[in-house]
């Protein structure tokens, strides 16, 4: 080894296997929180994942919008898509969070023709009220857009008002009832899209089809959340074979949104808030968490992947139940019973 090489080396290593004083620590420790703060912001740039590169004219197109409170995802879809062009109905729970959430997006997009609507998804009877009410107001007109995004996440044990233990029955039974009841009222457009709002957790989801409701087992809210968000897939899934088979263009796809900063989160009580306090910074912000949605509602090619599973703005592997027939459509039969609505 050359020599003055070797003594460079030396060098270095006496240096370094020396405790840091003066500049030298002060180089060390700015070096540091430099290689932290890049760090740290590699993974919040990661966790934002893709943005919607789509900018299509939707003028003239009607999307709606379940759960589009402020704050929400389901926001941000709706303030995009109207500011795409779309005329936008949202769904919100009552009609204070309906009129806060129609008068933000309307001062953010200047636009007039954006509507609310109340529905409770734990209620079938709000939900088929809900239909009623669209069928006379939309007259002729036709959604062109459906997108099932409204949730809840790791309740305490309840029930809907139909029985239904509260996420089964939320975030599962009532989009199937509101989307098979709009398809039976020729609600939807030809050429609509169906975008169900699912989630990462579905592939921790196991398919109890005896017991979905926890009337007989321990109940685990978040084991129930994972399991709901599985049954949004399958959902999808069956109702793009019932859609092809019945020769419709339709398209029906699910998603993951990403770990979203909004307040989904607000059962989880208060020791976890705390923990997951300093997490929030590389949650997404409710806009980001919009993008793979608005992803599946305009771009060109999305009829490729009819029943697929998206995430990050692109298709996605779904749970394995999810890759075969048979689960799909065991959990389509069985809600088709337990909700005594069928499709046509």
């Amino acid at each position: 080894m050359d020599v003055t090489l070797a003594h460079s080396i030396h060098n270095a290593f006496s240096r370094f296997s020396q405790p840091y004083h003066g500049e030298n620590r002060n180089f060390v420790i700015a070096g540091t929180a430099v290689a932290v703060g890049a760090s740290l912001i590699g993974i919040k740039l990661f966790m934002k994942g893709r943005s919607n590169q789509n900018r299509p004219n939707l003028s003239g197109k009607i999307a709606l919008v379940t759960g589009a409170s402020l704050g929400g995802i389901g926001y941000e879809t709706a303030k995009e898509l109207a500011l795409l062009g779309a005329r936008v109905i949202i769904t919100v729970r009552d009609q204070k969070k309906g009129m806060d959430a129609v008068a933000a997006l309307k001062k953010a997009t200047n636009k007039s023709d954006i509507d609310y609507v109340i529905m409770a998804l734990d209620d079938l009877s709000s939900v088929r009220s809900t239909v009623k009410f669209l069928e006379q107001t939309l007259g002729d007109r036709k959604i062109d857009l459906l997108i099932n995004n409204a949730g809840v996440m790791a309740c305490p044990l309840g029930r809907t008002k139909d029985g239904f233990e509260t996420q089964f029955g939320t975030n599962h039974i009532g989009h199937y009832a509101f989307t098979v009841l709009l398809l039976n009222a020729n609600l939807i457009a030809n050429t609509g899209r169906i975008i169900t709002v699912s989630s990462m957790a579905s592939l921790r989801g196991k398919l109890d089809l005896t017991d979905p409701s926890w009337t007989k087992k321990p109940y685990s809210s978040w084991q129930a959340y994972s399991d709901s968000k599985l049954h949004n897939v399958l959902f999808a899934r069956e109702l793009q074979e019932r859609l092809l088979q019945r020769k419709s263009d339709i398209i029906s796809v699910s998603l993951h949104p990403g770990a979203v900063n909004t307040d989904l989160g607000r059962h989880l009580g208060w020791a976890w808030a705390t923990l997951a306090q300093p997490l929030r910074f590389f949650f997404k912000s409710a806009n980001d968490g919009a993008q793979t949605t608005l992803h599946c509602a305009t771009t060109p090619d999305l009829y490729k992947y009819g029943g697929e599973y998206f995430d990050n703005c692109g298709p996605a592997t779904p749970h394995p139940a999810a890759s075969e027939n048979a689960p799909s459509r065991k959990l389509w039969e069985l809600t088709e019973n337990w909700t005594n609505i069928r499709l046509n």
